[in-house]
């Protein structure tokens, strides 16, 4: 995760607001509270994380299995958290000293993840690799298999050439 998607907030009113939130001492509550009907199939859930029905199914059924499983929202202390490691690990000047080769794939509708840091940090970054799916849900790896099977396939392709 390079920097967590904050629209309709600004990526610098963001992770001010999340201070003050912590310091009103709200860190450990959650940063929404989500009605049970957007867990359901067909829901807008379902429709940013994956699109594989089938896949968000089967995360349903974990979680009727082993409650524990379940993640809910994030805490205030947690997207403080997020927004402090952003800031931290992906500034340009440590980006253009990275001389590893990396692979980054991305999705254009993510709303989790901010699809601009992507392309930012992938043009930052003197051996990148990038592929953004335009049409994928966040999890890529539990998308349609059209989407999937290509994310596989580059990176099994990726490591073949960098890690034989």
């Amino acid at each position: 995760m390079i920097r967590v998607n904050s629209a309709p907030l600004s990526p610098s009113l963001a992770p001010m607001i999340t201070d003050l939130m912590c310091l009103a001492g709200w860190r450990d509550e959650p940063v929404w509270k989500a009605p049970a009907k957007t867990m359901e199939p067909g829901s807008k859930r379902e429709y940013l994380l994956t699109g594989s029905p089938e896949r968000y199914a089967d995360e349903l059924w974990w979680w009727q299995r082993e409650p524990d499983y379940r993640l809910e929202a994030p805490s205030w202390g947690w997207m403080r958290a997020a927004y402090r490691s952003a800031a931290a690990s992906f500034t340009p000047n440590k980006l253009a000293l990275v001389d590893l080769p990396v692979l980054l794939l991305g999705t254009d509708r993510d709303r989790l993840v901010s699809p601009a840091a992507i392309r930012d940090v992938a043009a930052r970054l003197p051996r990148a690799e990038l592929k953004m799916y335009p049409d994928a849900g966040h999890e890529i790896l539990r998308d349609a298999d059209p989407v999937r099977l290509d994310a596989l396939a580059r990176i099994g392709a990726f490591l073949d050439e960098h890690a034989p």
